[in-house]
């Protein structure tokens, strides 16, 4: 699902989009010993390029799946340097 909404989100994306998905990024950075608020700020993260990929159907299938992905991000922050990566691969989907 992530290729798809990113492929869309980098193909049109508006200037809100980009600023909301760096936004994420950045609050995830800042979040990153807070196990919590680094999960809030993942989901955000993936919400925001959902939105910018300005299709309905993948955006809501996102939301749909959005407590799953809670509960699966909450578990792979406890693993060695899944948050450095997150964030790395996050940065490269610039």
């Amino acid at each position: 699902m992530k290729l798809g909404l990113t492929r869309f989100a980098a193909l049109r994306a508006s200037p809100e989009d980009i600023r909301l998905i760096w936004q994420a990024l950045e609050a995830m950075q800042t979040a990153y010993r807070m196990r919590k608020s680094f999960v809030q700020a993942d989901l955000e993260f993936h919400l925001a390029i959902a939105r910018a990929s300005h299709n309905q159907l993948l955006e809501q299938f996102y939301h749909l799946v959005r407590d799953l992905l809670s509960e699966v991000i909450t578990e792979l922050v406890l693993l060695p340097d899944v948050k450095e990566e997150s964030i790395v691969f996050a940065a490269l989907d610039r």
